[in-house]
């Protein structure tokens, strides 16, 4: 009798493995998710050969991308909310634990670490960035953002994203010991404050001076009493 051939190497094995190990066994509910957590469920396929094979094993990279991408966002959020006094401390290790398993499992789908996955996932973004972006992507027009860029709504979201910066540059220096880091964050972060109350100063003065306009502009529609002279009896 013919015996089974053995792998060449482990990343065949891994191919032969994984569609057996992912989708065989039923997706385990009991992980402790919170919030908007990956689809738990992959499509069935009726049939085999190559496609089927490749069709399960690209669901398994969504899969491990998917479950890294939480896991990892929910370390960055509890860290934030515990360094600013809120938080839940006894879960952070946990939390770390999972992510390093859900690490584990995409490198076993991808054959690579997720580090640029980690920078995309928890590096923040300026939300006039997010509205051009959406512009390009076409989920927003023109003449959808002309009236925000007009009203100074993007100079006080630019403001904002540089606040947001500077206090994390900031915090994060000072838990390290970077006097140099947080001198340039603290710089940064009040950068952005006076930024923030410039935009909300000049947005004032452009509100009154509408305001003005808008009372000479019904003063002059008013129609003038006619002059009949003096009153004599």
């Amino acid at each position: 009798m013919r015996s089974r051939r053995r792998p060449k190497n482990c990343r065949e094995a891994f191919c032969v493995a994984i569609p057996r190990l992912v989708f065989d066994s039923p997706v385990r509910e009991d992980r402790g998710w919170k919030g908007d957590r990956p689809h738990g469920r992959f499509q069935s396929y009726r049939g085999g050969g190559p496609d089927k094979d490749e069709s399960k094993r690209q669901q398994a990279r969504e899969w491990a991308e998917h479950e890294f991408s939480w896991t990892i966002r929910e370390v960055a959020a509890n860290t934030l909310r515990i360094i600013r006094g809120a938080g839940k401390p006894d879960e952070l290790l946990l939390q770390m634990k999972r992510t390093i398993d859900a690490a584990v499992k995409f490198q076993e789908a991808h054959d690579f670490w997720p580090q640029n996955l980690i920078a995309n996932e928890l590096q923040i973004q300026s939300r006039v960035e997010n509205f051009h972006d959406g512009l390009r992507e076409g989920r927003y027009t023109q003449a959808t953002i002309n009236p925000w860029s007009e009203d100074g709504t993007f100079e006080k979201m630019d403001a904002e994203y540089i606040i947001q910066c500077g206090a994390l540059q900031t915090i994060a220096s000072d838990l390290v010991g970077q006097l140099t880091q947080k001198r340039a964050g603290e710089r940064e972060f009040h950068d952005g404050i006076r930024g923030w109350i410039q935009n909300r100063e000049e947005q004032a003065r452009k509100q009154e001076k509408e305001r003005k306009a808008n009372r000479a502009a019904q003063s002059a529609r008013k129609p003038r009493k006619k002059d009949h002279g003096p009153f004599v009896l």
